[in-house]
Order: structure tokens, then sequence, then C-alpha cells
């Protein structure tokens, strides 16, 4: 049978696994669906993650499903049921990847492992991750059921005491978050164990509520994949505000070219209307498919250029930064 590219692409993943240590030997699972098919590869059982080629993953169809779940030389049961299932109950989870690794193991055995957004990666995965806490230790069928039924329509689980699901509509999607992840639970776990106050970035909210205006929140990236993605921000701190402190944020600045969108937002304490922090940021529009930056449709110039005109006599133009590269 000839090899196909998903086959060497989630071939590659076991091995930057292995390479970069986050790996468990034997253990763990990638798998990813054929294209236009309920069928799926997973790795086959038994072979350390450094030595895994295209020709190792094992395909999964309707019809050997059931014989290979009497088969654990071949496939472990548990790849089986929990990617099975996922696969068939979260149709945005065309690949999925589930790890044992550090970072994201420590942060799963915390009491709250929400991942709280203190630096670009960690704001990346702020509110995107669900929380799986009733797993019982092995995957069969009806936990299985319960883990899908927990990631609903998010793209990323933390299975408490256990690790953690990345998924991904592509093989690239999901190892990049699958990295990503495990970069973000390290800063944070890192930042734990000073045992000071953290900065919480709180901005995060407010700028999905700004790209859904705009229909580029995760919602739209995902049916035309495209998405925006920060390049570069500038955050700056006036007054701290505690975690469980109420805050306001709002947009005092937007501007754009064609393939870039610059924003500044003001967070105040919401009792005593004291300045926070502020944040400027740049983004650029990505073709999520093609791996490259692109132009915005017209459709989102003209509702970004609506917004402008609705809003420029509140915006504040002094002390920016990143708005001067946009190219007009």
């Amino acid at each position: 049978m000839e090899i196909t590219e998903l086959q060497k692409d989630l071939a590659a993943t076991f091995r930057w696994t292995a390479r970069l240590n986050m790996h468990e030997a034997v253990a763990n699972h990638f798998s990813a669906c054929v294209p236009g098919s309920s069928d799926f590869y997973v790795n086959k059982a038994g072979i350390h993650f450094s030595q895994i080629k295209a020709s190792d993953l094992i395909l999964i169809t309707k019809e050997n499903i059931e014989e290979l779940r009497n088969k654990p030389e071949v496939v472990d049961s548990t790849a089986l049921n929990i990617h099975g299932t996922i696969h068939e109950k979260a149709p945005h989870a065309k690949c999925i990847f589930h790890l044992h690794s550090k970072y994201a193991t420590v942060l799963s055995t915390l009491k709250d492992p929400t991942l709280k957004p203190i630096d670009q990666n960690t704001m990346f995965f702020y509110n995107r991750v669900a929380v799986y806490d009733d797993f019982g230790g092995l995957g069969f069928e009806e936990e299985s059921i319960k883990m899908a039924n927990a990631l609903g329509n998010k793209q990323h689980m933390i299975l408490a005491n256990h690790g953690i699901i990345t998924t991904g509509e592509t093989v690239a999607e999901g190892f990049n978050s699958l990295y990503y992840f495990e970069k973000a639970a390290e800063t944070y776990i890192t930042a734990l164990s000073t045992n000071k106050n953290l900065n919480i970035v709180i901005f995060d909210e407010a700028s999905e509520g700004m790209l859904n205006k705009f229909k580029m929140g995760a919602i739209d990236a995902k049916a035309n994949n495209r998405s925006t993605m920060v390049v570069e921000s500038r955050i700056t701190y006036n007054n701290e505000v505690k975690e469980n402190e109420e805050v306001d944020v709002y947009c005092n600045f937007f501007d754009h070219d064609k393939k870039r969108l610059v924003v500044r937002y003001e967070m105040y304490e919401k009792e005593t209307k004291k300045l926070a922090a502020t944040l400027e940021s740049m983004s650029l529009y990505i073709d999520l498919e093609k791996r490259k930056v692109t132009e915005f449709e017209q459709e989102k110039l003209d509702i970004m250029d609506k917004f402008i005109n609705e809003n420029k006599e509140k915006f504040n133009s002094e002390n920016l930064v990143l708005s001067g590269k946009l190219k007009k």
C-alpha cells in the first residue's frame, strides 16, 4: 500500500516529540483522520516514539475496529476507545495528540489547572482548554464518551492528574498546539514556583470580542481557515490588579492596513477607576491552509472601516508605537 503524505506528517510528529524529550517511550498516542472519512491512523503498539515510521501507523476503519480491540499487541485498546470516540463525537478534532509531557502533566495535577494568561503562549490558550476531572485511570468505552463530551467544541483538554490532549484540523495545527501548550505550561509552572504574585493579563476576552466584531474570531477562523496572529505586543502596567478584582477593558485605538491590524486596550480597576494596564498589539492575517500572510477580505475591511468611523473620536493616538508599522 502506498504511503500517504498524511502518514508521513503524522510519523514526523512522533520523532519530533522524542527529539524534544516530551515522550514516554512507547506510551501515548497520536491519530489523524483520513480526509473525507471517519477512518483514522494511529501508532502501532510497542514502538518507541523515536523509531516510528509512516508504515508503522495502523489504519482504523469501521470494518476492522472490533477485530483490533482483541489485538492489543497491534493497537492499544485505550487508543481505539479514546481517539475513536473523540474523532466520532467531536468532528473538529481531525487530528488528536495525547501526551504526558512534563509540564502539562504537572499542570494537570493542580487543584485548579487553569492556564492563566501571563505571557503570549498562555494567552493563546486562555479559555480555550477544557478540563476533564473525572478520569478513572484507563480509557474504557464509557470513559471515552465522557471525555469526548467534556471536550465539547474546544480544541484542547487537560486530563486531571494525567496529561493533555490537543486537537487540530491538520497534523501541523494539532502538533503546533501540543508544542506550544507544553511551552505555556512550562512558563506558568515556573512562574508559580517563584511563590510571587503573577501579573495576570486580562485582555484576552476583550481581544476575542473585538475579533468577533470583524468576523475573525475563533468560530470564523475555523470556518474560513483564516485567523489573526499576534506578532508584536507592548504591555504597560500601571497599578496591580489582584486575581479576584473586577476590571473593565476598553479599546482606545484601532487601525489596519491590507494585512495587519493594530489595537490598543486600556484596563481599569472597576471599583477605583484607576488605569491598571495598557496593551498595544499588532496582528497579521494568516491563511492557515497555505500557512502564509494574506490580505483581509473586502467584507472584513468594510466592517473594520465602519468600526473606525464610528469610534475614531474616542480613540487616542498618543504614545502609540506599533501603528507606525502599518503600511497604508
